[in-house]
């Protein structure tokens, strides 16, 4: 089945980190808890497109905290 569009754009489009504080447990969990409920509401009934956005959305988080973290 071929899907169209770009649903890890479309998520990082919606869950902007710069609306959480990154610099602390608590605004990462928010940002954490938003893009899952972003990736649950995109692909409610595609348990693999979930998945493997969650792998590149995670990519991203990871780059975002680490960036946070030198800082």
């Amino acid at each position: 089945m071929k899907r169209s569009g770009n649903i890890v754009a479309d998520i990082k489009a919606a869950v902007d980190p710069a609306n959480y504080d990154l610099t602390r447990a608590e605004g990462r969990a928010d940002f954490d808890d938003a893009l899952r409920a972003e990736i649950s509401r995109r692909a409610p009934d595609d348990e693999k497109l979930r998945r493997h956005a969650g792998d590149m959305l995670g990519m991203w988080r990871r780059e975002l905290f680490w960036v946070e973290d030198q800082g």
